[in-house]
């Protein structure tokens, strides 16, 4: 890069990333219909390996895929066959790795293109939606926010997807990119001049019903809408990382999605670009978010267990979901433990650094809680404490808590 970018210049950081292609340099390998579902079966391996169950894909629409005949020449396979064969694979797919809850597909326009070609990619999208709605769950907008239409410049159409997404039974939705953003509403007006800005797009997503909030970043800036959002039950899809490689969150302990969730607004974590940005694994946004937000297993879970709720999949699916979730869990739980309690020697040393209450009376039990460092080993052993020569069992409420 000629230019320094500086950590929190999210306007610099998606200039180079579009210079540098990052988006689409993989694009054309995947047209042909055997890397395809090469790349695709890919995908499913690598996320059972790291035991994400459940995919919902974003992706352009459906069309554009090819095979060769004994010419060389290319033939192109029709949408409609190309998602026939995905059936097909799906069905083999969950056959033979029967912990794979579902995999399915959120079709997206860019942002920034024209009213009339945000209304053709809808419209296909919904044709296709009706013929196929256990593969196509979902429409959204994508790209740099910023820089982008608003919602409200796409209004008209996104209205025909709301109607269609209110008469669809449940199996189509709309679920934007929203509030992407460290803007207030009157320091980044539109490029294209749009009525409004990019932070207003959190309103007119609401309007729309969008099902999650895609980074929902300048929520932060309208905690009035908190409750609503709890109380419609519209989780807010985190991206740690992707947020911080684009400049939005420079530091991720300081990420506006903690502060969300602890809020009671549902979150789950999400990979947003992770190929194009050179990693694979959606274990680096939840690393990242653990040791950025102060989060335990408890949290980690419900997190986890979000991605399932809060999913565009049938709710018959989702209770055959939650019991693959759980018999994962546990396994990771149990190889955790056993992982953990045989190396004995990474244990720290013990050492208490306080107790409260401090004093009581001697002649009655007083509940004492223990802070220091080292507690973690009571994970594996059991533990108590020794008062002179008066023993009692003890618990531990956290690593460096034990009561």
């Amino acid at each position: 890069m000629d230019e320094k970018i500086y950590p929190t210049d999210s306007k610099g950081r998606w200039l180079a990333a579009n210079k540098y292609g990052v988006f689409g340099f993989y694009s054309d390998l995947t047209k042909y219909n055997r890397t395809r579902f090469d790349y695709l079966k890919a995908c499913l391996d690598l996320s059972l390996e790291e035991n994400v169950q459940l995919v919902e894909f974003r992706r352009s629409n459906f069309g554009g895929l090819y095979y060769l005949d004994n010419n060389l020449d290319k033939v192109y396979i029709q949408p409609e066959e190309e998602l026939e064969m995905l059936t097909e694979f799906k069905k083999n797919y969950i056959r033979e790795n029967p912990q794979l809850i579902d995999f399915v597909f959120v079709i997206y326009g860019s942002r920034s293109r024209s009213r009339s070609d945000i209304n053709s990619t809808l419209e296909t999208s919904l044709r296709l939606q009706s013929k196929f709605p256990q593969m196509i769950r979902g429409f959204d907008l994508v790209g740099e926010e910023d820089q982008g239409h608003t919602l409200l410049f796409h209004s008209d159409t996104l209205m025909r997807g709301f109607n269609y997404s209110q008469s669809s039974n449940g199996t189509f939705n709309l679920i934007f990119h929203t509030a992407e953003t460290n803007w207030p509403e009157d320091m980044e007006p539109s490029k294209f001049g749009d009525a409004v800005s990019t932070l207003n797009n959190i309103y007119d997503s609401i309007i729309l019903r969008t099902s999650r909030v895609g980074h929902g970043i300048g929520l932060i800036k309208h905690p009035e809408l908190y409750q609503y959002l709890i109380e419609r039950g519209i989780a807010i899809e985190a991206c740690p990382a992707s947020n911080q490689i684009l400049g939005y969150v420079s530091d991720l302990r300081n990420h506006p999605a903690i502060n969300f969730f602890r809020s009671g607004i549902p979150i789950v974590l999400a990979g947003d670009d992770p190929g194009s940005f050179g990693y694979n694994d959606l274990t680096v946004d939840y690393y990242l978010a653990y040791m950025a937000w102060g989060l335990d297993l408890y949290d980690l879970k419900i997190i986890a267990n979000n991605s399932i709720k809060y999913s565009s999949i049938p709710h018959e699916l989702k209770k055959i979901g939650y019991e693959k979730f759980e018999k994962e869990w546990v396994n990771f739980i149990d190889e955790a433990y056993q992982d953990v309690c045989l190396k004995r020697d990474s244990y720290s040393q013990v050492n208490v650094s306080n107790l409260l209450p401090t004093f009581g009376p001697a002649s009655k039990q007083v509940e004492l809680s223990i802070f220091g460092i080292g507690f973690e080993k009571a994970i594996c052993q059991k533990i108590a404490c020794l008062f002179n020569d008066i023993k009692t069992e003890a618990i531990m409420i956290g690593i460096g808590e034990i009561q």
